[in-house]
C-alpha cells in the first residue's frame, strides 16, 4: 500500500496494490508492513450496503478504552468519507474534512479520537471497514450529522438518516 496523502489531522489516505487481468481483479486490502499501519491490530471487519444514493451513516465514535481507529474502503459506488477530530490534546482538535472514496484501490486510515460517518454519492454502494476495536454499545456517541460548530461541506442536502443517526444532538467541544 502506497502512501498518496497523510493530512495534518494524522488521517491518511493510501492506494493499495490492485491487479487487472483477463480472469478479473485482485486487490490487497491490508497489510501490516505498511510504516502507516503496522500498529493497527484488525478486531472487527464490516461491510456495509447501501441501496440509495444520499444515504449517510454517522457521525460515529465510540469513548474511552472502546475508541476505535478505522480503514474505509470502497467496495462499489462512492462516498464521501467525513471524520471530525475529538482528540482534546490535538492540534487540530475540532477539525473536521472529508475526501471522495470511489476506487476500490483507495483506502483511508482514521486514527483513535475521530467521529467518522460517510455519505454515499452513488446507488447500491459497498463500504468495508475495518476496525482495531470491539464495539461497545455503551460507549458509543455521535454527532449530527449537519451541525454548525463542524461545518462540514457535505455533497447532500437532505441525506436518508437512521431514526438514531437523525437524533444525534448538537456537539459542544
Amino acid at each position: 500500500m502506497k502512501l498518496i496523502r497523510k493530512l495534518d489531522t494524522g488521517v491518511s489516505y493510501f492506494e493499495g496494490s490492485h491487479f487487472l487481468d483477463k480472469r478479473g481483479t485482485f486487490t490487497k486490502i491490508f497489510e501490516t508492513s505498511n510504516p502507516a499501519l503496522n500498529s493497527f491490530s484488525v478486531k472487527q471487519i464490516n461491510l456495509v450496503t447501501s441501496l440509495r444514493k444520499n444515504t449517510l451513516r454517522g457521525l460515529h465514535y465510540q469513548k474511552g478504552m472502546f475508541a476505535e481507529a478505522k480503514i474505509f474502503r470502497i467496495i462499489d459506488g462512492i462516498i464521501q468519507l467525513a471524520f471530525i477530530d475529538l482528540r482534546k490534546d490535538s492540534e487540530t482538535y475540532t477539525k473536521g474534512d472529508s475526501l471522495i472514496l470511489d476506487s476500490p484501490m483507495h483506502s483511508v486510515f482514521i486514527p483513535r479520537g475521530f467521529a467518522t460517518g460517510y455519505c454515499t454519492l452513488k446507488n447500491n454502494t459497498s463500504v468495508l471497514y475495518l476496525s482495531d476495536n470491539q464495539y461497545n454499545v455503551q460507549a458509543e456517541c455521535g454527532i449530527k450529522w449537519d451541525d454548525p460548530a463542524i461545518a462540514l461541506n457535505w455533497k447532500i442536502k437532505n441525506p436518508l438518516l437512521s431514526q438514531k443517526d437523525n437524533s444525534w444532538k448538537k456537539w459542544n467541544p
